[in-house]
């Protein structure tokens, strides 16, 4: 649905757009590492190696190019969780053997990946190396540890001005940039979503510079509360010709709005009988309980509920929810 995973979609749909994607490499890589990337094969791959302990933490968007001669891969991670992840370095362990068993299992070279980290939390991240995992680690075992590096955009560590005029050139990273950074805090939104948009004022007259914006409207209208979403209107018709467009989008997330309030609202109420039917019944676990919390699937819970009338164990009822 429309209103889930806002944040993965609009970072998607945005470094999907090769100019957006070679703009985020300048920004972020070193000069001697971005100079030997041959920017012409620059491919998106349509292909993910987030597993589902992986999706927790990061989803991935995947390029491939030549990078003097040797082919390699460029991922860029979405941070989701708009919190700093403790040992960042282990879920990209897990992540680099994803892509090489992959290449192992297609008998193609192992090919070098460059990972790169989009954060957009309110904390600064940490960025630490993983020796500095291990507690006192004497220099003679640092051999026996897979040391690496990883590329790093963290938003909060820019003013909006510095998003604006240093870090990124394309108006739709621009602009990307300083919402997501500032997506936490209603006041700033309220406050500067003209500033934001102001950049695209031309380019919003265009047929892609339409649906960027209604790809923003989206992820704003998702991520804010009701009485924000009448200023983001007021001052998004300020700034472009194409009102009726804007006023159409906003009236179909409402709407979109109440339905998913809707269907939220009767998973809750079945979570909620499954568990209270079930503890009485059987002694769940903190893992069991979990597991019917998480389950956001009608037809696996009506199966799980029709299950439990004649269940005399509890095992059968919670496969019914995996």
């Amino acid at each position: 649905p429309i209103m889930n995973n806002t944040h993965d979609l609009l970072f998607k749909e945005n470094f999907s757009k090769k100019e957006n994607a070679l703009d985020l490499l300048k920004a972020v890589l070193p000069l001697n590492i971005f100079n030997k990337i041959d920017t012409e094969s620059l491919t998106l791959e349509n292909a993910s190696f987030t597993d589902k302990k992986l999706k927790q933490y990061f989803s991935d968007l995947v390029y491939s190019c030549s990078f003097s001669n040797t082919k390699i891969k460029i991922s860029f991670l979405f941070e989701h969780k708009s919190y700093f992840v403790k040992y960042p370095h282990l879920q990209l362990l897990r992540y680099f053997l994803k892509i090489w068993e992959q290449n192992n299992k297609n008998k193609v070279p192992l090919e070098p990946v460059i990972p790169i980290i989009f954060y957009h939390g309110k904390k600064k991240w940490e960025y630490i190396d993983i020796e500095q995992y291990f507690n006192n680690l004497d220099k003679d075992l640092f051999k026996y540890i897979p040391s690496f590096q990883y590329e790093l955009i963290d938003l909060s560590t820019y003013t909006d001005d510095e998003i604006k005029k240093r870090l990124f050139g394309t108006i739709e990273n621009k602009i990307l940039a300083s919402i997501m950074k500032n997506i936490h805090n209603k006041k700033i939104i309220d406050s500067n979503i003209r500033k934001y948009l102001e950049i695209g004022q031309l380019y919003f007259n265009t047929e892609t510079g339409l649906k960027f914006l209604e790809a923003l409207l989206i992820y704003l209208f998702c991520n804010m509360p009701e009485e924000s979403k009448d200023i983001i209107i007021n001052e998004t018709t300020k700034i472009t010709s194409k009102e009726v467009n804007i006023m159409t989008i906003a009236m179909k997330l409402r709407q979109e709005g109440k339905v998913e309030g809707k269907i939220e609202g009767k998973i809750e109420e079945k979570k909620s009988t499954l568990y209270r039917q079930m503890n009485k019944k059987f002694q769940l676990s903190h893992k069991d309980v979990e597991l019917i919390n998480t389950c956001d699937d009608t037809a696996k819970l009506d199966d799980a509920l029709d299950e439990f009338v004649f269940a005399d164990n509890k095992e059968t009822v919670l496969m019914k929810l995996r």
